[in-house]
């Protein structure tokens, strides 16, 4: 199984993946309960990619 941080830099970094490993993280469902403290990066694959996608064009 790759790991949540392998599958976050992929879809963070490969455009033609990324809707892919959203959907993976959605499925798998990992952190997607976690409670994350103020202005710190969840670990939920469908929100992660999104952020970090909109901070690399910044």
């Amino acid at each position: 199984m790759i790991t949540n941080y392998t599958s976050g830099q992929i879809g963070k970094w490969e455009e033609k993946h990324r809707s892919r490993f959203k959907t993976i993280g959605e499925t798998i469902g990992l952190y997607k309960d976690d409670l994350v403290p103020k202005n710190c990066m969840p670990s939920y694959l469908p929100i992660f990619i999104p952020v970090e996608v909109v901070k690399q064009k910044k």
